[in-house]
């Protein structure tokens, strides 16, 4: 996930993927995978009265797609607000 590598590699997603660092996309972008990232991470640590995990990857990422009832996800959300997005 683009969340990971950047905390990785410590730079910002948006230079990982070549957005031009310093611009209003690339703020949007990087705030948009953070709060994509800690979403996820979160209910990855979620376990249940075992201690065992709650949620999969897969499932997480099968209830956000809209096509399976999900809503739409933050990264489509930040492009469509931002209308033709030239990066």
């Amino acid at each position: 996930m683009l969340h990971q590598m950047a905390k990785h590699y410590g730079n910002p997603p948006s230079s990982l993927i070549g957005i031009q660092t310093g611009t209003w996309v690339a703020f949007q972008f990087d705030r948009t995978v953070a709060s994509y990232g800690f979403f996820v991470e979160a209910k990855l640590s979620e376990r249940d009265d075992k201690h065992k995990p709650k949620h999969t990857l897969d499932e997480i990422l099968v209830n956000m797609n809209p096509a399976n009832g999900g809503r739409i996800s933050m990264i489509e959300q930040a492009f469509n607000a931002g209308g033709n997005v030239d990066v």
